[in-house]
């Protein structure tokens, strides 16, 4: 497809290009980065489209994005992206303005009916008859490279260009279906997740496996975790760089008291062990004076869990296919247990059983549990 690209170098440039974008209602939108080793993305190229010109903006030559801040938080222009997830996450810390208007042509899709976790080749097949390279070479490839190759610059345009032909179809789609607000609905909570900062003193309580853990165990733990994220933010080094969550909590089960036991560790890195070695042995001195309580995430019996879960399945199985659309979407197992723990412990429910699923769903979910109520022995 044809279409005038302009290459946005300089302060001045991107302010000229951000002249048009203001006057759109719609903007399709694009990121690449770099994000291997690093706590945050490096962003590495911005892709913009108002469906009759393209822009694509080189973020490693510009230091005033007030412009592009001013757009993402408009909300009178709908900004969308494809799996617009990490995208969000690396134009939010770039402008610091939290995104208005988020659309996600992927989640779209999924209420539309073409499918769940639809890639971009898979998407403009089906909406727009156009068969775009399966070319993961370009995706992994080092897109803070300048110039860009030829390959590179298609690639990036194409991925903004052909967003604007299928998003019109999908919203046509959505509206016929009558699901356009409720994808508006799902992705402004999403985005919402995607942007919230966990809480430090209690979102350690998320790592899977604590519950085989002895209460000292727990403490190092508690202590690892928090370690972990102020040292990866501080040193903008991956997390799982530092310490994957197994490597963490088996440190947490053995509690080494050296250097050596440090090192006998599997998948704790010799590096991690040399820099950060006497922090690490440091959290588990620390943890031996913690003395608060330690409740934990509500949990439940394994296998009363599988005989609550089941009639949920069942009915997000049967709504799913009543209204043509993908479980995940509705429900994944991950949400239908985090609703169930919150229900049996009398805590607050999960966000996402208001909104769009509140009218018939979460209802129909809701009244399920209660039947099966006779199940719960002990909580």
């Amino acid at each position: 497809m044809s279409i005038s690209v302009t290459w946005v170098d300089t302060n001045d440039a991107l302010m000229a290009a951000a002249q048009p974008w203001s006057r759109a209602t719609t903007l399709y939108m694009d990121t690449e980065f770099i994000r291997e080793t690093t706590f945050y993305s490096i962003p590495a190229l911005l892709q913009v489209s108002d469906g009759e010109q393209a822009w694509l903006v080189d973020p490693k030559t510009i230091s005033d994005w007030s412009p592009l801040a001013d757009i993402m938080g408009n909300a009178n222009i709908a900004k969308v992206f494809h799996a617009c997830q990490e995208d969000v996450e690396l134009l939010a810390r770039l402008t610091g303005v939290y995104p208005q208007a988020i659309m996600d042509s992927q989640l779209a899709a999924a209420f539309a009916g073409l499918g769940w976790s639809l890639g971009y080749r898979a998407l403009t097949e089906k909406l727009c008859g156009v068969m775009l390279e399966d070319a993961p070479h370009i995706t992994r490839s080092n897109w803070l490279q300048r110039p860009l190759t030829p390959e590179q610059y298609e690639y990036a345009v194409n991925d903004v260009v052909y967003l604007s032909q299928a998003w019109p179809l999908l919203r046509d789609k959505l509206n016929e279906r009558g699901w356009l607000a409720a994808c508006i609905d799902e992705t402004a909570a999403r985005v919402k997740q995607m942007l919230e900062q966990p809480d430090p003193d209690s979102a350690w309580r998320r790592l899977g496996g604590l519950e085989r853990l002895s209460e000292p165990s727990v403490r190092v733990a508690r202590r690892l975790y928090q370690w972990r994220e102020q040292v990866a933010v501080a040193d903008d080094v991956a997390r799982n760089r530092l310490m994957r969550d197994g490597v963490l909590l088996e440190i947490s089960r053995l509690q080494p008291t050296t250097f050596h036991q440090l090192l006998a560790i599997a998948d704790l890195r010799p590096g991690v062990v040399r820099r950060y070695g006497d922090q690490i042995l440091q959290c588990m001195e620390l943890s031996e004076t913690d003395n608060d309580d330690l409740a934990l995430m509500p949990s439940i019996d394994p296998k009363m869990l599988r005989q609550l879960l089941a009639p949920l399945k069942k009915v997000v199985s049967h709504w799913a296919s009543a209204h043509d659309l993908p479980e995940p979407l509705l429900a994944s197992r991950t949400m239908l247990t985090a609703l169930l723990l919150a229900w049996l412990h009398g805590t607050r429910l999960p966000d996402w059983i208001e909104g769009w699923r509140a009218t018939e769903l979460s209802p129909m979910l809701m009244k399920v549990m209660e039947e099966n109520r006779g199940l719960v022995d002990t909580v």
